[in-house]
């Protein structure tokens, strides 16, 4: 049984790991920010090879690598501007098809690592341009031309491999729709999973501070309530619980709090099995995870005034450190 469960551990984080890898195939924000990356760590090696400077040709520089070099970087800046945009027309001509609930181009899209491959044969572009530019040199040039060349030209004849393969055989092409449909379910079944568990977990950290979750005192006087704003729109992403805990402890109440209502207990009444009276609400979580906020609806907390000593009740400076507890994704990311 525990080899069982070990086996089926294994066989989820491999899967868990080709699901992450292949994030990086769709137009995204993480695919440009590792390619980018790479590039600039790609600038700091020719830096260094430049200076070791090993002569690996008989081109010796002077115009003979000058002319290499331009050679290569015309036909890396062809690849880049004609080879893989017309492979990207191709799949955008395919998108009329349906397969699994899922369009043929969002396939393709994903299966031939179109969108990963031309950033990088256009970082590659701007990269030979830079080698000319600051490190015209025989160790420098072979490198682009294995690594950036050779490497633009192989990822460019898997992408049209891939597309013709799946364009040319329903099977395959409703295969993969399939498998893409299923990743994208376990995605969202396990971000549903995590959600829940994380909303149960706040709302026992609610219960045990004493805060109303997920609740706005809508038509109460305004003048009794001061409601804590986000400094900017989007969506609640996290929050940080032991920094909530800490935020509460540290507001200016009038007096301790308690659990319930000391001046009730204390009625000699305490051998008696009564029920114990609920605490009052003095604060309220209006925000919970996933949650998106407006300009209409900015609140994240809201805080009764007369619990509180108000001449140090300043909502610019909770707001300040409610931005250190709540973590905001804001809409221009989106």
């Amino acid at each position: 049984m525990r080899e069982a469960n070990k086996n089926a551990s294994k066989s989820r984080s491999r899967n868990r790991y080709r699901q992450e890898i292949r994030k990086i195939a769709v137009p995204s924000a993480t695919a440009l920010r590792i390619i980018l990356l790479t590039l600039a760590i790609s600038l700091v090696a020719s830096f260094e090879l430049a200076k070791w400077n090993p002569h690996v040709l008989k081109i010796r520089g002077g115009p003979s690598l000058s002319e290499a070099y331009t050679a290569l970087w015309q036909v890396q800046a062809g690849i880049a501007a004609v080879a893989l945009p017309i492979l990207l027309f191709v799949i955008e001509l395919s998108k009329d098809r349906e397969h699994i609930a899922l369009q043929t181009h969002a396939v393709l899209i994903r299966e031939t690592w179109i969108f990963f491959i031309i950033v990088f044969a256009i970082a590659g572009t701007v990269r030979i341009g830079c080698d000319i530019a600051w490190f015209c040199t025989e160790a420098v040039f072979v490198t682009d031309l294995i690594f950036v060349l050779f490497l633009t030209l192989g990822l460019t004849v898997f992408a049209y491999f891939r597309a013709a393969t799946m364009l040319f055989s329903p099977a395959t092409l409703k295969a993969k729709a399939m498998k893409v449909a299923k990743e994208k379910m376990q995605d969202s079944l396990d971000s549903s999973i995590e959600l829940r568990l994380a909303s149960r977990k706040l709302l026992l950290k609610l219960e045990e501070l004493g805060i109303a979750g997920f609740f706005r005192p809508y038509g109460y006087p305004s003048d009794r309530y001061a409601a804590l704003k986000a400094s900017e729109i989007g969506t609640v992403t996290d929050i940080n619980l032991d920094g909530l805990e800490e935020f509460v402890k540290k507001l200016p109440w009038k007096q301790p709090q308690h659990p319930f209502r000391l001046s009730e207990l204390d009625l000699g009444l305490q051998n008696q099995p009564a029920e114990k009276p609920p605490k009052e609400n003095r604060v309220w979580l209006v925000v919970q995870y996933q949650e998106s906020l407006t300009a209409e609806r900015p609140e994240l907390l809201c805080l009764q005034k007369d619990a509180f000593v108000e001449a140090f009740l300043s909502p610019e400076a909770l707001e300040a450190q409610l931005k250190e507890i709540i973590t905001i994704r804001s809409s221009d990311d989106d």
